[in-house]
């Protein structure tokens, strides 16, 4: 029984994982991101690059071998318990980018 538990839990994470990953998408420009979210009913989310605070990245154990990071991204005004922003599985690169539009480069 306990092991027919966690093979339903892990379905269930790698499912809701999974329906993240392609139910959103972003663009990054030199002035802001734009995050789409939903595939019934999407949302645009605009990030300005002033307005960011925190960019919080999260490795997984398994993203190691593609260089694949977690982006949260925090902003003045937003909610203090979770990210306004959340990428799921990007690539390092993107963050570099992220960072230097940040400071104007």
């Amino acid at each position: 029984f306990g092991i027919l538990v966690l093979l339903a839990v892990f379905l269930f994470v790698t499912a809701q994982s999974l329906w993240k990953y392609f139910s959103q998408s972003y663009q990054i420009s030199s002035e802001k991101i734009i995050l789409y979210q939903g595939v019934f009913r999407k949302r645009e989310t605009d990030i300005p690059y002033e307005r960011i605070q925190t960019i919080k990245q999260r490795q997984w154990f398994f993203f190691k071998p593609f260089n694949t990071i977690q982006l949260l991204i925090e902003t003045a005004g937003g909610d203090s318990t979770k990210a306004e922003a959340s990428m799921p599985a990007v690539n390092f690169e993107l963050l570099e980018l992220i960072e230097s539009y940040r400071q104007g480069e």
